[in-house]
This record gives C-alpha cells, structure tokens and sequence, in this order.
C-alpha cells in the first residue's frame, strides 16, 4: 500500500541534506552556456581570456594563456574566486603532451608579489602553431596548501573549477 507521509518525509530528508552551492559574484560569471554535463554549474570569467584550471585538492586555480605564435605559455595564479593571489615557487614544471609528443615546460616565476609570484612563463618549441594540448601542473603551494599533480585539457581545462 502506498503511503504519501513516506514520500514526503523522504523529499524533507533529502531537501534537509543538500548544501547550498558557493555564491559566486556576478562580474565573475561567464555569460556562455554551460556545455553537456555541467547544468547547475557557474563558470568563472578568466580575467585574462585563457583557461581556467582548477588545481588538484582545490588549493586554487591557474589560468593558462597560450601565445601560439611564440609557444610562450602564461599561467596566472588566482584563487577559488578568480581572483589574483600568489604562489611560493619560484618556478613551476608542466607536464605537456600532444599527441604522441611529450615533453616538460618549466615556467619561471614572471611577476613577484610580497608573498610569492602571481605568475609564471615559459616558452616550448612544441607549442609554437599550437591550438590544444594536454597537461599536468606538477606541484604549486598557494597559501600554505600544496597542489601536485593536477591535469587538465588546453583549452578545455578541467572539469574541477564547477564542481564535477
């Protein structure tokens, strides 16, 4: 027999049991629709026009530029809101592979800050003319939390930075 109290108890319980997702600023939302499989999600803006990646443990994000001209690859370091912080490493190693082509790039710290750099270039002859490519950011340590071994697709990034 069927019992609606049941039903409803069972919609309070999972109403009661569901936290509330992280309220991101309007000027940080993207204004693009969110592709297959990331419904519910708010996209930060990337204050530089790259690619946004989430790093491994959610210490914060990079945000990737690519000169595909030059093979010169930017990575600016932000926190979880998208916002420019720094980093302790006065360089950092970027697994990349394209293809069957794979190789290390070591990005030297590009802008110092009080505390650390807020970015880091480097330039690889295997990026020149280049549109995509996968990686893995090595290790990064933002405010005392360290991230290593956080992958992600170019341009793509990674899923992480909406929570899937």
């Amino acid at each position: 027999m069927f019992k609606p109290q049941l039903l409803i108890a069972f919609a309070l319980l999972l109403g009661a049991c569901s936290k509330p997702p992280a309220e991101v600023p309007e000027e940080k939302k993207t204004a693009v629709a969110a592709p297959t499989g990331h419904q519910g999600c708010t996209h930060l803006a990337s204050p530089h026009g790259g690619t946004l990646v989430l790093l491994s443990g959610n210490v914060a994000h990079l945000e990737f530029v690519l000169d595909g001209a030059t093979g010169a690859l930017t990575a600016y370091v932000l926190d979880e809101n998208a916002e420019p912080t720094v980093a302790d490493e006065e360089t950092i190693v970027v697994s990349c592979k394209r293809g069957f082509v794979a190789f290390e790039l070591t990005l030297s710290g590009a802008e110092k800050a009080d505390a650390g750099f807020s970015s880091y270039k480097g330039v690889a002859e295997e990026l020149k003319g280049v549109t995509d490519f996968d990686g893995t950011l090595i290790k990064l340590t933002v405010n005392g939390k360290t991230a290593e071994n956080s992958e992600f697709g170019f341009p793509a990034g990674n899923a992480g930075h909406c929570g899937h």
